[in-house]
């Protein structure tokens, strides 16, 4: 990966030459160990009770289903692409007639010392209506907390500061000819002091480029 650090010029002196070069060699390493485990993995709604899973410097754990009867080709997808951690909840078909289910998990950074930054769910389903099919959403360092999200709109929120721990609680509910096809929780995180160049590069273009993601896996 290139390095935001790759035109940091040193200046004379000895003390600032080291200091320069233990930032490169520390970013390097930060980033590596994030993004050196396993890049995704997959569950089946039906068996969440045994999912869990690290993703890069992520571990996914405590998924609980409840209020759905999942069907034989549902399932949920943990993956990590290009900085950003996503949880996508397929339902496949989509779903019919009145839905109202709650998804539970919890997500701990490890082994770097990073933080979350930002969140966005969005939900694909239809026929497109305000409220319907409805996401609302509690996680731990989001406030106002539980906020909503609905299949015309994507929803973006920051994290407090210095949280690496959360718990993510989400009810998903649809009605009548409104059906629910997904719904995709994605996370960045923040890069803490002394490599705050590093944290705005992994945070630019949050939005615009998680759309354009999600759009390319809804096509596939």
């Amino acid at each position: 990966m290139n390095s935001p650090f790759v035109n940091f010029k040193l200046k004379p002196g000895i003390s600032r030459s080291l200091t320069g070069a233990a930032l490169l060699l520390t970013a390097t390493a930060l980033i590596n160990a994030g993004e050196s485990k396993a890049a995704e993995f997959e569950c089946f709604l039906s068996s969440l009770s045994t999912c869990s899973g690290l993703v890069g410097d992520k571990n996914f754990t405590g998924f609980s289903l409840s209020g759905f009867t999942p069907r034989a080709n549902d399932k949920l997808y943990v993956s990590m692409f290009d900085g950003y951690y996503s949880v996508q909840t397929n339902f496949s078909p989509s779903t019919t007639g009145t839905v109202n289910g709650r998804l539970m998990y919890n997500v701990a950074i490890v082994g770097t010392p990073f933080t979350f930054n930002e969140v966005e769910v969005s939900v694909s389903g239809g026929p497109t209506s305000a409220g319907n099919p409805l996401i609302t959403s509690a996680i731990t360092g989001i406030t106002p907390s539980p906020f909503t999200t609905d299949s015309s709109t994507s929803t973006v929120k920051s994290f407090a500061d210095n949280i690496t721990t959360i718990a993510v609680d989400q009810r998903f509910t649809a009605s009548g000819t409104r059906r629910l096809s997904s719904f995709t929780t994605t996370f960045t995180q923040n890069v803490p002091g002394p490599l705050p160049l590093l944290g705005g590069a992994a945070a630019f273009g949050f939005s615009r480029r998680l759309r354009s993601r999600i759009k390319t896996s809804a096509a596939a």
